[in-house]
């Protein structure tokens, strides 16, 4: 499964949660930052490449599987590996815990709210998986092209950069 299709996989888990968020080699934090937000955005780096980690060596079970069409028999495997491997309650728990620089806090609060949206939404795309439920299923993924521009916005106005550790988890 290509990195694509995993972080729309794992936008249905995530919702696209970070997509902007933090930067990898060669996608650094915007030299305009300054030295406290760019150790922030660091930080919230190494959450999201932990589980980027985690997530390594896991197969997609259902090869050439269609988020926005799915098989009602595909929805309970793929429910099960996003369970298992999307690392979304866990990758939110860490980045919730992160103090950001205090003249950064109003915007990582909103990054945080669309976050928190994104998480509940990944709740609710596992319980269709899980159910075979293919028109709540693809009503996620639908959250989901809603909420993941609003996210790159919210992490484009942080600081954060795409082709980083957080966009190949969440976008």
């Amino acid at each position: 499964m290509s990195v694509r299709a995993l972080g729309v996989l794992c936008a249905l888990v995530i919702s696209a949660l970070l997509a902007g968020c933090a930067g990898s080699p060669g996608a650094q934090a915007p030299p305009s930052t300054s030295a406290a937000q760019q150790a922030f955005v660091a930080r919230v780096d190494a959450v999201c490449q932990q589980a980027l980690d985690s997530h390594r060596g896991h197969a997609f079970p259902v090869p050439g599987f269609d988020p926005n069409n799915p098989g009602r028999q595909q929805l309970p495997a793929v429910g099960r590996y996003l369970s298992r491997y999307g690392h979304l309650a866990q990758t939110v728990t860490a980045l919730r815990s992160l103090r950001p620089p205090a003249d950064e806090a109003s915007g990582w609060h909103h990054f945080l709210a669309l976050a928190n949206l994104a998480l509940a939404n990944s709740r609710r795309q596992i319980a269709a998986a899980d159910s075979r439920d293919v028109p709540g299923f693809v009503a996620t993924v639908r959250v989901v092209d809603h909420l993941a521009p609003r996210l790159n916005a919210a992490g484009a106005a942080f600081g954060f950069r795409s082709g980083s550790s957080c966009e190949q988890v969440f976008g």
